[in-house]
């Protein structure tokens, strides 16, 4: 894996994370992660295979949410030099949808998301 996809795989483990905050991971939220994936696939983004497969190989098994966003970040970091202000806008957009699939958003996959607002625009 190179440092671009790294991004991806951060990408992944965060939606992970926001998914799974409130207890569970929904159907819905899976299904929202893979309608985004396999769009950006369609405009040849494959590196965004990353972030769906590293979200279902976390919830196959069972993966602590908070395990998860360390990692997400550490994955991140990695790959840090390709991170540009928009990747990082669409980053929290793709997490905030996710969060949304499965209404209401709960306080908990709120308190992920703001953290990762403030984490990803200091890396």
């Amino acid at each position: 894996m190179d440092a671009l996809q790294s991004l991806y795989y951060g990408l992944g483990q965060v939606a992970y994370t926001v998914a799974a905050s409130d207890g569970k991971v929904q159907l819905e939220e899976l299904k929202k992660l893979e309608e985004l994936v396999n769009g950006e696939l369609e405009k040849r983004n494959h590196s965004l295979d990353y972030t769906g497969i590293i979200f279902k190989l976390l919830h196959k098994d069972g993966a602590s949410g908070d395990n998860a966003y360390d990692w997400a970040i550490n994955s991140i970091k990695l790959g840090s030099h390709h991170l540009s202000p928009k990747m990082r806008e669409d980053f929290i957009a793709v997490i905030k949808k996710v969060a949304e699939a499965y209404p209401p958003t709960t306080l908990e996959e709120q308190a992920v998301i703001s953290q990762f607002e403030k984490d990803i625009s200091t890396i």
